[in-house]
């Protein structure tokens, strides 16, 4: 057995690998020391990861992709997988696009959410929201169909906009709202 599939190398796990790699990389540039050690145990814990993945015979991307491109497997298997991905891709997004300028509210929240999100005192937690929204578009784009329902796959973009429209009208509402009228200690409380 090679030592290549023994430690479930196959691509399996690599774009988790890299996306810990590429967390940990902007989590030290964008939140100083504090996170510095974060890095390295993501990278520590990769290894391992890859290695159970490969033991356990976990599926890689080349299943998923089959299992996309086959229907579930109700067809045969394609011998060369990947052009035939790409071109679902070169299609699809056109496509997405075009029905997205004609209902513009999600890229119009997600304009939005980045701008409230990258603004202020609290820019490294719009970096962590706008990386956990991208992976919804991730997840999109890993299923390039069109007639696979999108709003579904795409569910975790719609973070960007609840967490960083209300960060980008902060400065509108500070200072306005009025806090509830306390109540009195000698009330009786409703429970008792």
């Amino acid at each position: 057995m090679p030592l290549r599939r023994l430690l479930g190398l196959r691509l399996r796990g690599v774009p988790l690998g890299l996306g810990l790699l590429l967390g940990g990389v902007l989590l030290r540039l964008l939140l100083g020391m504090a996170v510095a050690l974060l890095g390295p145990l993501l990278r520590a814990l990769l290894g391992p990861r890859l290695l159970l993945a490969g033991l356990l015979h976990h599926p890689s991307e080349a299943e998923s992709l089959q299992d996309l491109l086959t229907g579930h497997f109700a067809r045969p298997d394609r011998e060369r997988p990947w052009p035939e991905f790409w071109q679902l891709q070169q299609r699809f997004w056109p496509e997405w696009l075009r029905r997205q300028l004609w209902e513009p509210l999600f890229l119009a929240a997600l304009a939005a959410g980045a701008w409230g999100a990258s603004r202020g005192p609290r820019r490294a937690f719009g970096v962590l929201v706008a990386a956990a929204a991208s992976t919804g578009v991730l997840t999109q784009a890993g299923h390039p169909d069109i007639a696979i329902w999108g709003g579904r796959l795409i569910v975790l973009a719609w973070l960007l906009p609840v967490l960083g429209v209300p960060l980008l009208l902060e400065p509108l509402v500070r200072g306005r709202v009025a806090l509830p009228a306390q109540e009195r200690p000698d009330r009786t409380h409703s429970m008792r």
